[in-house]
């Protein structure tokens, strides 16, 4: 096994295969059919797209999306179904968009491989790019469950540290 594929078999083992991913982010839809209704900016950026189940999602809903990785290998499948990615660093990208040029930026177990210095400035620039009325929707690995808060988070060596709900959403609330 090559390196470079790790964490992509990581993913498939430990996190599920893509169609379950998938069918569990149709929770989501809802979000994507209503960006129209509260922003003008119908463009969707999601950071740390892995294999691009969250951009399959927005196609069915005829939304352009983006999405932005680090892992080669994971944006090979991606773009292998025709989805658009991009290789590069979730804060780095943003800070190339315009203020205010986006209408939904997701982040899929993203947030809890940050430090929390880099989740800030992550939080600033996505702030900074949201139109008025635009949606973020962040999803992390939930420690008030026991079974992730002790195990499930931790098969994953790339993860820093845990985010309760409760301060994930004091710490956006607290950029803005």
């Amino acid at each position: 096994m090559s390196q470079n594929d790790f964490y992509k078999n990581l993913e498939d083992r430990f996190r599920g295969a893509s169609d379950t991913i998938r069918q569990r982010l149709d929770v989501y839809i809802p979000f994507l059919r209503e960006m129209s209704t509260y922003t003008r900016a119908a463009r969707a950026i999601d950071l740390g797209c892995g294999r691009g189940e969250w951009l399959d999602v927005a196609r069915q809903e005829n939304i352009r999306a983006t999405g932005i990785d680090l892992d080669q290998t994971m944006l090979e499948e991606a773009s292998s179904r025709g989805l658009e990615v991009e290789h590069g660093d979730a804060i780095a990208y943003l800070t190339r968009l315009d203020a205010e040029s986006v209408g939904l930026i997701t982040a899929f177990h993203l947030v809890e491989h940050l430090p929390f210095t880099q989740l800030q400035e992550l939080l600033a620039e996505i702030y900074r790019c949201l139109a008025p009325g635009g949606i973020v929707i962040l999803e992390t690995p939930n420690p008030e469950n026991l079974s992730v808060a002790t195990l499930a988070f931790n098969m994953d060596p790339t993860h820093n540290k845990p985010l309760p709900p409760a301060l994930l959403s004091f710490v956006v609330e607290q950029c803005g």
